[in-house]
């Protein structure tokens, strides 16, 4: 699913994607918090976007999931683009992420390995807090991977 570029830029800019710098390094934030269906899908098409145009490789990206609307066909579309972007992409870390989201995650690293496109163990890492992922994402604080069960989001339909 592709939205139009103007649409998804529109959206995605609504606080949603922000660049910031955290101890001298830049931090690309991707916040899916309380995201509808089709916001959700215009911040992935604007990240596809944004992406193909880096020439890094030294990108880290800060995903935040609280309340995040789980729609299987956005999650289908995440595990056929995996691997894609991984030559710009040194770290990711996600926060507020409800027990059913973190499963999922882990299933979504399983399937990668199968499928021969393995995630980086620096990739997709959960954090229980915003302070503490940054903390990670800038290579000041060592892999501390949250342990399920997860009490980190508000959302408990997820």
């Amino acid at each position: 699913m592709t939205l139009k570029a103007k649409k998804s830029t529109t959206r995605a800019q609504q606080g949603r994607f922000e660049i910031i710098s955290h101890e001298g390094s830049k931090i690309l934030i991707l916040n899916y918090s309380a995201c509808n269906r089709s916001d959700a899908w215009a911040l992935t098409n604007y990240f596809q976007e944004w992406i193909a145009r880096q020439d890094s490789k030294n990108l880290k990206i800060l995903l935040d999931f609280e309340g995040f609307f789980l729609d299987p066909i956005h999650l289908n579309y995440v595990k056929k683009t995996l691997g894609i972007h991984d030559k710009f992409i040194k770290r990711s870390a996600i926060i507020n992420v409800a027990p059913l989201m973190a499963s999922m995650l882990q299933t979504l690293r399983g399937f990668a390995n199968f499928m021969g496109v393995s995630m980086k163990k620096e990739r997709g890492v959960i954090f229980q807090s915003k302070a503490e992922a940054l903390d990670w994402l800038v290579g000041n604080s060592k892999l501390k991977k949250t342990k399920l069960p997860l009490k980190l989001s508000k959302n408990k339909n997820l």
